[in-house]
């Protein structure tokens, strides 16, 4: 069973040829100290050779723990249904790199991706012949790639999420930036810090001077404090729940065509939006839906405009997310779900349990080296009969027996099989044979493969977009 191909034009290879040459931190995580790894000044450098594109386009800048990608594609959505035209800047990828650059939703082109690397050649050359300390990273390229595209395609605003952290990650060169912080968790500690203050710290150095600053957390969460301090010290509003953001109710559900669905309601400053249908599973989603409508809703009102409540609700319900609680066009149930922290997972556990009779699941996980398995995947061993450990194809990925070895410490009946496409098979057929639904998490890159073999249920008018994208 092998992975469809991808067609690339001989252009899109030369560029994914030239951006590999890079330092990738996606591959390998830097272990040294964070400013060691990530300089803003590099990337100002990079962006004053190109003229500062796109520098005065008005900007949703989105970061948090968890959350960031679904609100990111919420906002754009929401903005793009009420008549701007929106970039849209993701990271990582689930399957192809065109995704993290969509023009009013719709990904960039491989001719439009190739021509901007293009235009990122010359510059760089000059850079490294004058500092080879200051030559961009991978994810840096990308960033600056994002601004050019954005500038070729007159964007009204940008919808951009962090990359890591916040502070020095190359998102943050923007300057006229409604800020999102969906939430504050521990991940990659060894990179932002081992408490939630030090994660919030660093995810609050997004925040511009008296810029509206919209958050997930209220007083008393683990992380608030550093973020409310630097909102005050900059003169920036704070609109968070309880104070311009109320879910009303949010309710986990299956839709017709048996994928996880949530019907939620909120109230967003002063506004209901009652009865939201959202391609999601787990119910923090309302509050991601929310603090999308609150972002809109202050950028829409900076140029004149206001948000309509059915037009709304309408662009909320096309949002497909791919790889978050998605479910394939297949016989049995696969969720996938790219979660990779406890929380997430045992989100992920409970949208999947609810595909099934009897509450219990299958599993197929594959994670990288640095999670701490028996704390991530502590629901799982309360909710699966068994799961199949793969090995992730990345660099930094733990081995599947390794994995396995971990696992079987939450009690659950454990399969090691390192070949992706076989686990995939075996944990399809053992999931199938017991009548249960496969949950594939534990990582993206896991379920950007599995997604390769196997066609997600998708709209027409995302099938129609996709053919276009290929032509």
């Amino acid at each position: 069973m092998a992975a469809p191909p991808v067609v690339r034009s001989l252009a899109m290879r030369r560029a994914l040829r030239f951006l590999a040459s890079f330092t990738d931190y996606e591959q390998k995580l830097p272990k040294g100290p964070l400013r060691a790894a990530f300089d803003l000044d590099r990337l100002r450098t990079f962006l004053g050779e190109l003229g500062h594109p796109a520098r005065s386009v008005p900007a949703i800048h989105i970061t948090g723990t968890k959350g960031k990608t679904s609100t990111t594609y919420f906002a754009d959505a929401l903005l793009a249904a009420h008549g701007l035209r929106t970039f849209r800047f993701i990271s990582p990828h689930v399957e192809r790199i065109n995704e993290r650059l969509a023009c009013s939703g719709v990904e960039v082109t491989d001719e439009a991706f190739a021509a901007a690397v293009d235009r990122l050649r010359a510059p760089i050359r000059r850079i490294q012949r004058a500092r080879r300390e200051a030559t961009p990273t991978f994810f840096e390229c990308l960033t600056v790639l994002g601004f050019l595209i954005a500038e070729d395609s007159r964007a009204d605003a940008l919808v951009m999420e962090v990359g890591l952290g916040g502070r020095l990650d190359a998102t943050n060169v923007l300057e006229n930036s409604i800020a999102v912080v969906t939430s504050i968790g521990l991940d990659h500690v060894h990179i932002l810090g081992h408490t939630h203050d030090a994660i919030a710290g660093e995810k609050a150095g997004i925040f511009k001077p008296g810029h509206d600053v919209i958050v997930g957390l209220v007083p008393g969460d683990r992380g608030f404090g550093p973020l409310e301090a630097r909102a005050l010290a900059l003169g920036c509003p704070i609109i968070r729940p309880g104070l311009g953001i109320s879910v009303l109710h949010a309710r986990p559900g299956v839709s017709e065509r048996g994928a996880p669905e949530l019907r939620a309601s909120v109230n967003v400053l002063g506004q209901s939006f009652l009865d939201l249908r959202l391609q999601a599973g787990p119910p923090h989603q309302a509050l991601n839906a929310a603090l999308a409508l609150a972002a809109c809703s202050r950028l829409l009102e900076s140029r004149g405009h206001s948000i309509d409540a059915t037009t709304a609700g309408a662009a909320l319900a096309r949002v497909h997310i791919p790889g978050r609680a998605e479910r394939l066009n297949a016989k049995t149930p696969i969720i996938l779900d790219g979660a990779h922290t406890a929380e997430s997972v045992g989100e992920a556990v409970q949208t999947a349990a609810r595909l099934s009779a009897s509450g219990e699941i299958h599993a197929l996980v594959g994670v990288t080296r640095e999670r701490e398995v028996e704390s991530v995947f502590r629901e799982l061993g309360r909710t699966a009969s068994r799961v199949t450990a793969t090995t992730i194809p990345n660099p930094r990925a733990m081995p599947a027996a390794q994995l396995a070895t971990r696992l079987r410490r939450l009690q659950i009946e454990v399969v090691a099989e390192p070949d992706l496409e076989v686990a995939l098979e075996s944990a399809e057929a053992a999931a199938a044979a017991a009548g249960l639904p496969l949950l594939v998490t534990g990582s993206l890159y896991l379920v950007g493969e599995v997604r390769r073999h196997r066609s997600p249920i998708v709209s027409r008018t995302q099938r129609r977009d996709r053919r276009r994208r290929t032509r």
